[in-house]
């Protein structure tokens, strides 16, 4: 069993972490630029295969030149009932940023500012088709040459979004020109806006996002105003993600005035935030808001809508940039700490890292960075890792202590064999060998090597220091990942003497640790210890055990 659970939750806005990253590092002047405002004229020419008949210079007939103020009540009929030529446009404002690690030089980030019309193109048997185009300012904040003027011009193309008239999402039509990244960020766009309306005070709706599928409960806040709220209640991220412990997750909510006399949306707006750590991949932050406001309607001609516009192929709401990066789930992120590092070696970080260890009052979040830089650019050149052991034995150990977690954290197999040698060394400093041997709970998958040489450190006999710090890493271990089952029968083996009560405890606390039954009744044996330390630890491990799934 994989006792590394997904996040929980997700977000309509992190759910295009990978394609906002994408953005911000490249600036696409590979792909040929589009004018701004470009709409497709005829069906020959549409990108989409649904073209717009050209509109004239003034409506057919307006209806209102303003928001709505009194919105009539709303259900599930007739939340998007508005009749096609129905032509709305919003104000749009969105802001999301995105930090990985603990960086002290800010997030990283996009804003949009400016307009999003949404016109209904068709109707049937409780379907219809919309058209949406941004007319956008961006502000890329990391982001490349070119980067903000390409992602306004692309967002300026027309996009169809195939729905159900109670707000469900069926498909997107992008045009050909349009590229991946800038195509999920219309898809985190169209999530973030999406509002399912059915029937009753409040309801719950499963519904897929760029990186999953997304669990939003609703309820009416004022039902005659026809003022909704959407809060996240689950999450569960997209296979693709699997690997790297889920896709993003959030928590926020969003809210919606809805008028049937409009037969839409006439304001929303969401705020989300969120964190995660997974294995072995970097923790990431971020937060993000938006909202959009109805600032005019009207009526417009628009062309005949036949089967074979219907038919169309329709892509789905999962984001494409898993397909970009070739089946690897950090190539973005990769990207990201490639520029970020640039120039940068190792001697010249572990220097750094020096310096901050030695401050009267060391930084913390300081600290977390520099740890973070590290793993980093061992990821990216592997080959630097066989520098580790010279440097362990050079460098302040507080130093030594973070380059060794920043290896516990890529966790492959020349990374073990590094943590394992120092955690073994007699001749490393006690704290040094103890970092090492922390640093393996950051390991996902301990190879049995590693597995038989932390069992040797705790070795019924053995006298060696570490052996309390073994003894702890390798429950947890246990505890953490299936391959460190496998230590179990060593860890009951290594029952320390009585006259050694404060091993004792850390035995108990060890076993309980393991989260698993083969250990209940050896510690079960020790609830009633004479001494106060070994009995509490033996109580907490077969809590541990007991609550085990």
């Amino acid at each position: 069993m994989n006792r590394r659970p997904l996040i929980a939750v997700g977000s309509s806005f992190l759910a295009v972490l990978a394609a906002l990253v994408a953005v911000l590092t490249h600036s696409t002047v590979d792909e040929a630029p589009t004018e701004v405002g470009m709409r497709a004229t005829s069906d020959a020419a549409s990108p989409v295969g649904v073209a717009e008949a050209p509109a004239p210079a003034r409506p057919t007939a307006a209806v209102r030149d303003e928001a709505p103020t009194a919105p009539n009540t709303v259900d599930a009929s007739g939340a998007y009932s508005a009749v096609p030529g129905s032509r709305f446009e919003f104000d749009l404002e969105t802001d999301s940023a995105v930090q990985f690690g603990e960086t002290t030089d800010g997030a990283i980030g996009t804003a949009l500012v400016g307009t999003q019309t949404t016109t209904v193109l068709a109707r049937r048997d409780g379907e219809l088709v919309v058209e949406l185009t941004f007319d956008v300012r961006a502000t890329i904040r990391g982001g490349a040459e070119g980067a903000e003027r390409n992602l306004a011009n692309e967002l300026a193309l027309p996009v169809l979004v195939k729905m159900k008239d109670d707000g469900s999402v069926l498909g997107l039509g992008f045009p050909a020109e349009m590229s991946r990244r800038t195509r999920d960020a219309v898809r985190g766009l169209v999530a973030s806006f999406r509002f399912v309306v059915l029937d009753g005070s409040s309801w719950e709706s499963s519904d897929a996002e760029p990186n999953g599928i997304g669990r939003n409960a609703y309820r009416w806040l004022e039902r005659a105003a026809g003022r909704l709220e959407r809060t996240r209640v689950g999450f569960e991220s997209a296979a693709e993600f699997a690997d790297i412990g889920g896709a993003p997750g959030a928590v926020g909510e969003a809210r919606a005035s809805l008028d049937a006399s409009v037969g839409w949306i006439v304001d929303a707006n969401y705020a989300e935030t969120m964190g995660k750590v997974a294995g072995g991949m970097l923790p990431v932050s971020g937060r993000s808001h938006g909202s959009l406001k109805l600032v005019r309607r009207e009526l417009v001609a628009t062309r005949t809508f036949g089967a074979d516009d219907w038919n169309r192929t329709w892509e789905g709401l999962q984001a494409s940039t898993t397909v970009e990066s070739n089946g690897d789930p950090l190539a973005f992120e990769r990207k990201f700490w490639s520029e970020r590092l640039k120039g940068m070696t190792l001697s010249f970080l572990m220097s750094n890292l020096e310096l901050l260890c030695r401050a009267p009052d060391p930084d913390t979040k300081a600290l977390v960075a520099a740890r973070t830089d590290l793993q980093w650019m061992l990821r990216l050149d592997p080959r630097l890792v066989d520098d580790v052991d010279a440097l362990v034995a050079t460098v302040d150990p507080a130093a030594a202590q973070i380059l060794l977690a920043a290896v516990g954290r890529i966790g492959d197999d020349r990374c073990q064999a590094v943590l394992l040698r120092n955690a073994s060394d007699p001749g490393r400093q006690d704290d040094v060998r103890a970092g090492s041997l922390y640093a393996m709970v950051g390991v996902a998958h301990p190879n049995a090597t590693t597995l038989a040489g932390l069992s040797r450190l705790f070795a019924p006999g053995t006298n060696d220091p570490a052996r309390p710090t073994a003894l702890l890493v390798a429950g947890a271990l246990a505890g953490l990942t299936d391959e460190g089952d496998a230590i179990i029968p060593a860890l009951l083996d290594a029952k320390p003497t009585a006259d050694d009560p404060l091993l004792l405890a850390d035995w108990m606390t060890a076993l309980g640790n393991t989260k698993n039954d083969q250990v209940k009744d050896v510690v079960a044996q020790y609830l009633n210890h004479t001494d106060v330390a070994v009995a509490t630890a033996a109580q907490a491990a077969f809590e541990n055990v007991t609550a085990a799934p």
